[in-house]
């Protein structure tokens, strides 16, 4: 068993000392930064709009377009510019080419319900030139139904009242 008194070690070097670890000290390092921070899927770093920032180091907030949005229209807009940072940090370098007919891309589908508002339902796969929603696509289905799903309050926040 390993015992250490006060070590103090910062995430990226915990990171490149996982990959050699002990099984003990592999536990230790997941208890003191999280099992999910040392997971190769990206779903598993991706949580929040936090998240998002970090990886691609820039501000939560100074990077939106309306720091304070006053109307329905400047808060769709930052949601838009949420939902594009989200998308390339979840298709990890993955860019949709449209002219690759073959290529399939997707994205979060969601119906408006009277009673209830918008409701995340499926997703749709866009695989033909020319066609567009709204700007934002996944790689595969998988990762376009966790956007819809976890960055739901994004979402909604970009769809029309």
């Amino acid at each position: 068993m390993i015992h250490m008194e006060n070590l103090k070690i910062d995430k990226t070097k915990a990171k490149s000392l996982y990959k050699e670890a002990s099984k003990e000290f592999k536990v230790m390092l997941e208890d003191t930064f999280g099992k999910d921070y040392f997971s190769d899927k990206i779903t598993d770093k991706i949580k929040t709009w936090e998240d998002v920032c970090e990886i691609l180091n820039i501000n939560s907030i100074s990077s939106l377009p309306y720091k304070n949005p006053k109307n329905k229209q400047e808060k769709s807009l930052n949601a838009l510019f949420k939902i594009q940072k989200i998308s390339e940090v979840l298709n990890e370098g993955w860019v949709e080419n449209w002219c690759d007919d073959n290529q399939y891309k997707y994205y979060p589908y969601f119906n408006r319900r009277v009673s209830s508002g918008w409701v995340m339902c499926s997703y749709r796969c866009n695989c033909y030139d020319g066609v567009l929603s709204f700007g934002s696509y996944y790689k595969s289905s998988d990762l376009a139904l966790f956007a819809g799903t976890q960055f739901i309050d994004i979402y909604i926040d970009y769809l029309p009242e």
